[in-house]
């Protein structure tokens, strides 16, 4: 088995195709925007700069919070809590990360949503593991994978069963991390999940 260095993040990654030429166009956008115009351009910018400028991509992703909540969004909103608690996240500030994750989490809760709160719940595990606390996050993975199969989204338990196998494979519990892997790989060839069954079975090291 390979060795895996990188964890799962149910986040909304940014298109390779927004350049910066683009980035500026959007941004050129926004003083003659409407509301939920600008609230669309300033989240594309988030997702532009959180790969490369953290500090950019918190600015507009707080920006759009801001429209999103005079706009009463409660799901949009929701979303953006937790892109900006990823930001954090790989910014190393846990302890915002976790103040953001929370916020997402109490809005799902609030809208019944459980696939949003299954993701929040994967994020935190992995927050949890960052800081060495792996029995908590293997809890909250346990849990995420229990909300999924109550709310009947088989497809996307995908992602806590392999942040499972992840840190068992990093505990040095093999067996744990290959039988999480399998079980990620068997929901994945069910939904012809292509970049999911790269991913696992280069996990698996086969």
């Amino acid at each position: 088995m390979k060795l895996v260095v990188l964890l799962f993040f149910l986040v909304l990654i940014a298109s390779n195709a927004t350049s910066r030429d683009e980035a500026d166009s959007l941004r050129n956008l926004i003083p003659i925007a409407g509301k939920e115009q600008q609230l669309d351009l300033l989240t594309k910018l988030g997702l532009y700069y959180q790969s490369n400028n953290f500090d950019s991509a918190l600015y507009y992703f707080s920006k759009a919070k801001n429209v999103s909540q005079e706009l009463n969004l409660q799901d949009k909103t929701n979303e953006l809590h937790k892109l900006i608690g990823t930001v954090y996240f790989r910014k190393g500030n846990y302890e915002q990360s976790q103040v953001e994750y929370k916020k997402a989490m109490d809005g799902y809760i609030k809208a019944n949503d459980m696939v949003g709160q299954a993701k929040i719940i994967n994020n935190i595990s992995m927050l949890l593991q960052a800081q060495g606390k792996n029995p908590e996050a293997i809890a909250n993975l346990e849990e995420a994978l229990k909300t999924l199969t109550e709310s009947g989204d088989e497809q996307l338990k995908t992602l806590p069963l392999t942040n499972l196998g992840i840190i068992y494979f990093h505990s040095g519990n093999y067996p744990m991390a290959t039988s999480n892997f399998n079980q990620a790989l068997v929901i994945a060839k069910i939904y012809n999940d292509m970049p999911n069954i790269s991913n696992i079975t280069n996990y698996l090291g086969t």
